[in-house]
Formats: structure tokens, C-alpha cells, sequence
């Protein structure tokens, strides 16, 4: 009996591991990314990422919300906290805003084989999602506004990870305040200011 459980409960690991692989939209540079391999010299940064591994770890309520300079570790500790969660047998994903746009824009083709509805209830269907660089996103603002409060409405209840490069007053104005509303309902922040790492591997060439 146990071994079957334990049978069933990988392949529900790996059927989520094939969700991610195929529907999250990631950079290439941070596919890699574990906590693990999470350096930084700054303790502060340290301790963020330790409290976003115990978020995920003991599955706490709520959500988080990673702010800060471009290049300091927050997408990393975003797609770990993806990755941790698959592992711990939950649905994830982790979507990069501005190419989830893209991607419902691909929806409209009539190729296409998934549709909008499809696609934005695949996001609201995970136990996890993130939403990397929110605010980033750029096109027809009313139209991207409305796209996203289609999400982020579907989330109430569900925990979402956000990062962001941009502060309160600018973010809010970016997505809208429905949506800023949303988004900041039981929301955990987390400030990672700093220099940017990417910068400091370029100029050590």
C-alpha cells in the first residue's frame, strides 16, 4: 500500500515537474537557479532568501512580494521557490509578465492550440504562482490591465510570489489601482536594494 502511494505521488511530481517545463515562461539565464546556488555576499539578502525558503517549505499563507534593483537575486529566489514547491508535491509556475502577454497575444492566432481562457486558467489553477518583473510589461495599458486583473482576481486565496524593480507610488500607477488592491491583500515585502551582481560578473572579466 505504501509503496503505491509512494508510486502515485511521483508521478504527480513528475506531471507537475512537465507543467512547469512546458508552460512556464523563464529566462534562460536563471533555468538553473536553487536556492543552493544562490550567492550573494549581502546579509540581508541572505535572510530574504531564507525566509522565502520557509515560505515554500512550511507552505505559510499569503503572499510575497520581492522588490528591488535590477540584478540582485530576485527572479533566482523566485524560480527556486518554483522549484522547491514541485518538489514538496505541489502545482507551480513561475511567468516572466511581459512574455505572458506575448503569449495570450499568440493565443489569438488561430493556430494556436490553447486559448486565453485556457491559458489564464492554467495559472489560476496552480498552488504557487509567480509573476516575475510585474510592471515591466509594455503594450496598450488598458488592455494589459485588464488581462492581468483577469489574474490576479483568480489568485484571492491562492499564494502568488511577485517581483518587481518598481516602488509603491510607480507600480501602482503601472497596473492600475483594482489591481494594485489586489495584489498587496495579505502581502509579505521583501526589500532586495542593492548593486547589481549581473554588473559585477561583467566588470571582473
Amino acid at each position: 500500500m505504501q509503496e503505491r502511494q509512494q508510486e502515485a505521488k511521483a508521478k504527480k511530481m513528475q506531471r507537475h515537474l512537465k507543467t512547469f517545463n512546458e508552460n512556464s515562461l523563464v529566462n534562460e539565464k536563471i533555468k538553473d537557479a536553487t536556492f543552493s546556488n544562490f550567492i550573494t555576499t549581502d546579509e540581508d539578502f541572505r535572510e530574504v532568501a531564507r525566509s522565502v525558503r520557509r515560505y515554500v517549505s512550511e507552505w505559510l499563507p499569503g503572499n510575497v512580494l520581492l522588490y528591488g534593483s535590477y540584478g540582485t537575486g530576485k527572479s533566482h529566489l523566485a524560480i527556486s521557490a518554483t522549484k522547491l514547491a514541485i518538489n514538496n508535491g505541489h502545482t507551480a509556475l513561475f511567468i516572466s509578465v511581459p512574455k505572458l502577454f506575448s503569449k495570450i497575444k499568440e493565443t489569438y492566432n488561430r493556430d494556436s492550440t490553447i486559448t486565453e481562457d485556457g491559458l489564464i486558467g492554467l495559472i489560476n489553477s496552480v498552488e504557487l504562482l509567480v509573476l516575475d518583473d510585474i510592471g515591466a510589461e509594455s503594450g496598450r495599458e488598458a488592455w494589459c490591465q485588464d488581462k492581468l486583473f483577469l489574474i490576479l482576481d483568480g489568485r484571492q486565496g491562492k499564494r502568488t510570489i511577485y517581483t518587481t524593480n518598481l516602488d509603491a507610488e510607480m507600480l501602482e500607477e503601472k497596473i492600475g489601482g483594482r489591481n494594485y488592491d489586489r495584489m498587496v491583500d495579505d502581502l509579505k515585502r521583501y526589500s532586495m536594494v542593492g548593486a547589481s551582481h549581473r554588473r559585477k560578473e561583467k566588470l571582473a572579466w
